[in-house]
């Protein structure tokens, strides 16, 4: 045994240094052979994770820098598809749609985790030392202890704008090429980064923080502007590309928008405008009284839903914002479902 070759010894002890599970399997007397060695490498290998390990950012803070970047990139994209419209446009449109789905999968991700983060903090503490017990008299005997998470409800994911959002990256990325379904995409990005910087990187006085507000009202009512508009360019499709085979993304888009409306105030904001303005052309046309009529109660149903005609914010949201160091909290003005 002491005739071994010091490079396999020296293998031997890297190997005890750097996989712990090889700690538990391996025999405790060929631990006591490798002794020296192993402790020396052990020491190196912790300096050296120590030395890697401190350059990589946290989880949270990488994520934070992935979710500025994809927001970035769709702006400069949208920018970029609409001035090289005629040249290399389809490679901008497929750099955009890249990064609206990377970014949105990144926030309803860090939603669903945050969620289940919440939810496992809310066990009681009775609940804690019973568990605890319990995991003491596992650990006794020996026995393997399994972690049971409890799920995220599904309807806590689909009432999340992020979900939302997400679903229509995804139908933007698997459908024909069209700009105006980039524009509320690059719009929210925007907003998005210019809160960011008032209420994060650049920190605003909160005589400003109104103002913000009132602007950023206004850009998410033309962005639903622009969402109303694309269910004319997905009916479009269908025609184009035969009915048979564009049915489906219409279809999941009314899904989508109808979970909007339930939930999100701009959304409703701007369909209910655009039920005035249905209702004004209907109006001077003769023998419609009964379709103006429709309208009426839809405006009256979506109205029941608002805040006298003004986005209807959650009160628990601070007017200026904190910093935060996640993703999910970081996507500041667009989503208010905490």
């Amino acid at each position: 045994m002491t005739n071994i070759p010091s490079f396999i010894q020296m293998w031997m002890a890297w190997l005890l240094a750097v996989i712990p599970e090889l700690r538990v399997l391996t025999n405790p007397k060929w631990r006591i052979m490798f002794n020296d060695k192993y402790s020396q490498v052990e020491q190196s290998s912790k300096f050296l994770a120590l030395i890697v390990y401190s350059h990589v950012p946290p989880t949270s803070q990488l994520l934070q820098y992935c979710w500025l970047l994809s927001h970035a990139c769709t702006i400069v994209g949208c920018l970029a598809y609409g001035y090289w419209y005629t040249d290399t446009s389809l490679l901008w449109y497929s750099f955009t749609t890249s990064s609206v789905v990377t970014t949105y999968f990144l926030v309803t991700y860090r939603h669903i985790s945050l969620t289940l983060g919440k939810r496992l903090q809310a066990i009681s503490q009775s609940s804690k030392a019973y568990a605890a017990g319990m995991i003491s008299d596992l650990n006794k005997n020996d026995k393997t202890v399994v972690s049971k998470v409890e799920p995220v409800p599904l309807s806590v994911v689909l009432k999340s704008e992020n979900t939302h959002l997400l679903g229509n990256a995804l139908l933007i990325a698997t459908t024909n090429t069209n700009g105006l379904k980039l524009v509320p995409m690059a719009m929210y990005s925007f907003m998005n980064l210019v809160t960011f910087y008032l209420n994060n990187a650049c920190p605003v006085d909160d005589s400003i923080v109104p103002l913000v507000n009132y602007g950023e009202d206004g850009l998410l009512i033309v962005a639903a502007a622009f969402d109303n508009a694309l269910p004319l360019v997905y009916l479009s499709e269908c025609f184009g590309n035969g009915f048979t085979n564009g049915i489906h993304a219409l279809v999941l888009y009314c899904i989508i928008y109808g979970l909007r409306l339930d939930n999100s105030e701009s959304t409703r904001m701007a369909f209910k405008t655009l039920l005035k303005l249905w209702k004004l052309a209907i109006s001077c046309l003769p023998f419609c009284e009964p379709v103006v009529t429709v309208l009426m109660k839809a405006e009256l149903l979506i109205f029941s839903k608002t805040n006298h005609g003004r986005l209807n914010k959650n009160i628990n949201i601070p007017k200026k914002r904190v910093t935060s160091t996640t993703v999910y909290d970081d996507t500041l003005s667009i989503i208010y479902d905490y």
